[in-house]
């Protein structure tokens, strides 16, 4: 699980600098009862959605590996009424009982 979290922290990240509006970006991760949330803050309140593009394009394919990877993604509005929260949630998977 932890290199679809590290791809997908990469490429929200990448996102909100490159599409973001440049300032006031952050992220955070958190570990949940069911697995990993990772959050990426931006300060544009532009909502964010998959687009495919042509076969030569270099650009524009990160939010289909974000779907790809994650188990559920979206965005939200920032409490401080600027910008918006791009998440991805990750469900670990389940423990086994056994030897260690």
């Amino acid at each position: 699980m932890g290199d679809r979290v590290g791809t997908v922290l990469a490429e929200l990240v990448n996102n909100a600098l490159v599409h973001g509006g440049g300032s006031a970006i952050g992220f955070r991760l958190t570990l949940t009862e069911a697995g990993v949330l990772v959050e990426v803050a931006d300060s544009t309140a532009a909502l964010v959605s998959p687009v495919v593009y042509e076969d030569p394009d270099e650009h524009g394919r990160g939010l289909l590996l974000v779907e790809a990877f994650a188990d559920d993604w979206g965005t939200r509005p920032r409490g401080d009424g600027v910008g918006k929260w791009t998440w991805a949630s990750f469900t670990a998977p389940a423990r086994t009982e056994g030897p260690c």
